[in-house]
């Protein structure tokens, strides 16, 4: 016991020995306290077709502003690197924030930076690293590309042409839209599509799970998977060309298919052919295959 109580005074006595002497030599404690952003406005008063956003480290929010007046909002502190301005016709926004030592023992907000567009943005480009990024408000490029690296991208409400979500681990969450051609590829996220209307799909996927409710595609449907599962509910399209290597293949379509199913060592239900309507063709090894239509 008195060694302990020993023990504890010599503790106690660095302690107060830190806060006095550390001090002299330029090293303080502010980094105790809890970092603050502040959040910076742009407003964009040069006309531009396009939109490039690099954020490391932050989410990023799309919106379609009601006045037709570009903004951009960025949390920013000493430590942040930031900019939004128009070169030849294209909108660069950048954030990017410095690490330090202390991030680790520091608690500080979640960095955003929010972009309010026009209606006359044609191509939106967005890179994230581990930030999430959403779009909504009826946004309508005629191209949007969004790639993270583990940060998800959640996107409803495009009422645009092209779209392209690439993810390494994050989730891709796309609904309530209408698009031409959109292209889902994610390594080890989920992909979910709800309420959708578009001409074409390709959604790629290696570990993860590929889920597609209401789904109506006028054109091609294609669906990868290595190990996860491929889900569909009341979908449908003018064709299929689906393939899960160990994962399963369920669902309910609502046409008639011209069937093509097999499985290695899967156990495979699908209705009758019908040979005058599009082609279904559905491949899985160990994975079964179990789709019925309404």
């Amino acid at each position: 016991m008195k060694k302990a109580l020993i023990a504890i005074g010599f503790i106690l006595a660095g302690m107060a020995l830190a806060v006095l002497i550390l001090p002299a030599f330029g090293i303080g404690f502010s980094w105790l306290i809890p970092s603050r952003l502040d959040t910076e406005i742009y407003t964009i008063s040069q006309p531009f077709t396009e939109l490039d956003v690099k954020a490391d480290g932050c989410d990023v929010f799309l919106y379609r502003n009601s006045d037709d007046q570009a903004e951009v909002y960025m949390s920013e502190d000493e430590r942040t690197d930031c900019r939004a301005e128009v070169e030849d016709g294209v909108l660069i926004v950048r954030w990017e924030r410095r690490s330090a030592w202390t991030d680790k023992f520091r608690s500080h907000e979640n960095p955003y930076l929010s972009v309010y567009l026009p209606r006359s943005c044609d191509t939106l480009r967005i890179e994230g690293t581990s930030g999430h990024v959403y779009a909504s408000d009826r946004l309508s490029p005629e191209k949007l590309t969004i790639t993270t690296e583990s940060g998800d991208v959640s996107v409803w409400d495009l009422q645009g042409g092209e779209a392209v979500f690439k993810s390494a681990s994050g989730d891709i969450s796309f609904n309530d839209s209408k698009a031409a051609a959109v292209s889902a590829d994610s390594s080890s996220g989920a992909i979910w599509m709800s309420d959708v209307e578009l001409e074409s799909l390709q959604a790629f996927n290696t570990s993860g799970e590929i889920s597609l409710d209401d789904v109506q595609a006028s054109g091609e449907v294609k669906l990868y998977t290595q190990s996860g599962s491929i889900y569909m509910l009341d979908c449908d399209g003018g064709s299929f060309d689906i393939c899960s290597v160990s994962g399963n293949v369920s669902g309910n379509l609502l046409s008639p298919k011209q069937f093509e199913a097999s499985s290695v060592s899967g156990h495979v239900s699908v209705p009758q052919s019908d040979s005058s309507a599009g082609l279904c063709k559905i491949f899985t090894s160990s994975g079964g295959v179990h789709i019925e239509v309404d």
